[in-house]
């Protein structure tokens, strides 16, 4: 026994001194705070095994979009009360009717490389975005734009909807009037790349070539493992205090660790890892503008059968699940709305009654239960809250077999329609219930985020939403959710999520900006 256990130390502390002797090939141990001559430097790690590219056009997740938004910059961007504001653009958007929007450039903001931003950049970034070549996973954001999905689908070679007007006036002409349209101009999906630098990279473009007018400029990328960023000496807008800027990729152990060891000055935690910091000064604590949910695949039985459905509703206890899996982590959701976006019904919480779910099938032709499946990424939270639920269900009579899969194997067995009962999570694009219900309910969505629901009533309300003047569209939504959640069960939300932070007293100036953090005026100082 003894030697087994010196073999195991010895083990970790081979590892331990592998990621110390990486940290320190990646620009020395922690961060720095300018004292003595040193650069000011801030280390930030997180799971971020999908930053492969920083091209934000090629994906939707965070582990992208937050080092790509440090380099390249939307037209808008939000303040800590999510009011849209003017980042690139010199004003909000001008409309008279929801349907042409035109945007003032800010004259004289340079890329990196030296160009100047003009309107011919902006038009550049829409076009490639709806451009078949570039396979964008991110169309779905802007495609109420004139033209968009002629150019997507090749029968186009020009998107119509974005016109310069001259070098710093852009018009969008949507298909159709969009209230919220403004909102995504402030998407970190649309981010305005300079045309010639990103033409010139080819396929290069978000791996060792990127460039954009932000913050920081690209200096070294290396996929799933660390992207260094520094200090854009004239950014439009406003001194940056840091020299240098790094984000890790980092398993949940290794993050704590090296924050520990002092080799990371902040660190994006899980719910579990936050309760081993709940008295610690460091922990922050950020309620995210999203939602986790299970949603139905209609076009499996039985979950084409409302009642079943109802009945999956019924057992699930959401406040066990936020109570003792999420350690109150959470709030337990009861609209696909999530709170501060117009729609939202504060609706209460019903009390899980498995008894009432289990005669509510036997009523309806199930007298034996039912057996229904899912597929999740192993190791994920939603793969951990599929096994609570399928705890919780059994009392009930529902008999859901959990499926652990890598995500190369979900993603194709979600693409394909296979999955019957869909564990998701979604974090907002933009601000508005357009982008948490259109998104995945209207028969139009993207394939591979619909779980085949697309019922024509559905659609039309959700078409209708987007063309509704702003003063319309929270009634008409409260009406849309409540038929989805309580009408026809076409989902069952579960809750609403919160970020834990791990940051140093040393560090200031940090924004949290929704699901993202906002490193543009951070600062490491001495305390």
């Amino acid at each position: 026994m003894k030697n087994k256990m010196q073999k195991q130390w010895l083990k970790l502390l081979t590892f331990f001194a592998a990621v110390t002797v990486f940290l320190v090939g990646c620009g020395g141990k922690g961060g720095s705070n300018g004292g003595d001559g040193e650069p000011k430097v801030l280390k930030y790690g997180r799971s971020a095994t999908q930053m492969t590219t920083l091209d934000g056009q090629l994906s939707t997740t965070a582990d992208v979009i937050q080092p790509a938004r440090l380099v390249a910059e939307p037209l808008y961007t939000y303040d800590k009360d999510m009011n849209l504001t003017p980042l690139l653009a010199e004003d909000l958007p001008k409309t008279e009717d929801n349907t042409t929007y035109t945007v003032k450039l800010k004259e004289g903001v340079k890329f990196h490389d030296g160009s100047e931003l003009k309107a011919d950049d902006v038009v550049f970034t829409f076009t490639r975005l709806y451009t078949p070549e570039t396979m964008s996973t991110n169309t779905f954001i802007a495609d109420m734009i004139k033209g968009a999905h002629a150019l997507l689908e090749g029968e186009a070679d020009a998107l119509v909807g974005v016109r310069a007007l001259d070098d710093y006036t852009v018009e969008f002409e949507l298909e159709d009037a969009y209230a919220p349209f403004p909102y995504v101009l402030g998407s970190e999906m649309t981010m305005i790349y300079p045309k010639e630098a990103t033409e010139k990279a080819g396929a290069d473009w978000g791996v060792t070539t990127f460039v954009g007018t932000g913050p920081y400029k690209f200096d070294e990328f290396v996929a799933a493992d660390h992207f260094k960023a520094v200090k854009n000496e004239d950014y439009h807008g406003g001194e940056v205090h840091l020299d240098e800027m790094w984000i890790y990729n980092m398993d949940e152990n290794t993050l704590a660790m090296e924050y520990e060891a002092g080799n990371i000055n902040s660190a994006l935690i899980s719910n579990k890892m936050a309760g081993n910091y709940a008295d610690s000064a460091d922990l922050h604590k950020i309620e995210a503008m999203g939602i986790f949910e299970v949603v139905f695949n209609t076009a499996m039985e039985p979950l084409n059968d409302k009642n079943v459905r109802k009945a999956f509703a019924m057992a699930v206890d959401k406040e066990a699940l936020v109570n003792s899996f999420l350690q109150g982590n959470a709030t337990p959701a009861t609209s696909a709305i999530p709170p501060k976006v117009l729609g939202h019904t504060d609706r209460p919480l019903t009390p899980a009654d498995p008894e009432g779910a289990k005669k509510l099938l036997a009523d309806n032709g199930y007298p034996d239960g039912v057996k229904i499946s899912t597929w999740v990424i192993e190791g994920n939270e939603l793969a951990d809250a599929a096994v609570v639920l399928q705890e919780q269900l059994s009392k009930a009579g529902i008999d859901m077999e959990v499926n652990l899969v890598d995500r190369a194997t979900y993603l194709d067995k979600r693409n394909a329609g296979e999955i019957q009962t869909v564990f998701r999570n979604w974090y907002k694009d933009y601000p508005d219930p357009d982008n948490f219900l259109y998104t995945f309910f209207h028969s139009n969505a993207t394939p591979n985020r619909t779980p085949d629901w697309g019922k024509p009533e559905t659609d039309e309300l959700l078409s209708e939403g987007r063309r509704l003047p702003m003063e319309k569209r929270e009634a008409h939504y409260e009406k849309i959710d409540k038929i989805l959640v309580e009408d026809e069960v076409a989902t069952v939300p579960l809750y609403y999520p919160v970020f834990h932070y791990l940051m140093n007293e040393n560090i200031e100036g940090i924004v949290y900006v929704d699901g993202l953090l906002d490193f543009t005026h951070a600062n490491v100082v001495s305390k």
